[in-house]
C-alpha cells in the first residue's frame, strides 16, 4: 500500500509539473506572437522607417534635423553633391592621364553627422577616403583624415 502510495504521489507530482510547464510554454508562445505583431504593426508606421538608416545614409532622423538646421537644405544629398565638387580632397595624383574624382555619388556614404566614407577613381584605379565635415553658415567643410589606393 505505501508504494501506491508513493507512486500515486510521484504521479501526481509529475501531472501537475507537466500542467505548470505546459501554462509556461502557453505564457511564452503569448507573449511571443504579442511581440511580433508589435514589430509589425511598428515597421508599417512612420517611426520606424525614419529611424533605419539605409545603406549611404547613417544618420537619423534627429541628426537630419539637426543638419538642416545647419543650412543644409537634404542633408545627404548636398553633403554628396558638394564633395564631387570638390576632388581636390583627393590627395592622390591620376594615373594614365586620368583625374581622381568623386565619380558615383551612390560610393558616398554619410555615416554620422561628423563622418563621410567615399570611393574615388580615376577611370584606372580606384581609392578611399574617410573625412570629417562640419557644416556652418551654410557651407560644408571638410577634411581629409584617411585615405589609400586600392590594390
Amino acid at each position: 500500500m505505501i508504494q501506491d502510495g508513493f507512486y500515486v504521489k510521484e504521479r501526481t507530482f509529475w501531472f501537475i509539473s507537466c500542467i505548470i510547464l505546459l501554462l509556461i510554454c502557453t505564457v511564452f508562445i503569448a507573449l511571443y506572437i504579442n511581440t511580433q505583431n508589435e514589430l509589425d504593426k511598428l515597421k508599417d508606421s512612420e517611426t520606424y522607417t525614419t529611424y533605419i538608416p539605409t545603406m549611404s545614409n547613417g544618420l537619423y532622423a534627429h541628426e537630419i534635423k539637426w543638419l538642416v538646421r545647419q543650412g543644409l537644405q537634404n542633408p545627404v544629398e548636398d553633403l554628396a553633391e558638394n564633395l564631387t565638387e570638390n576632388p581636390g580632397l583627393i590627395p592622390f595624383e591620376g594615373t594614365l592621364g586620368g583625374t581622381f574624382g568623386f565619380y558615383d555619388p551612390d560610393s558616398i556614404y554619410v555615416l554620422t553627422p561628423r563622418w563621410v566614407f567615399a570611393r574615388f577613381e580615376d577611370g584606372h584605379i580606384a581609392g578611399a577616403m574617410l573625412l570629417e565635415y562640419s557644416v556652418s553658415n551654410d557651407t560644408i567643410h571638410w577634411k581629409v583624415v584617411d585615405a589609400y589606393i586600392e590594390n
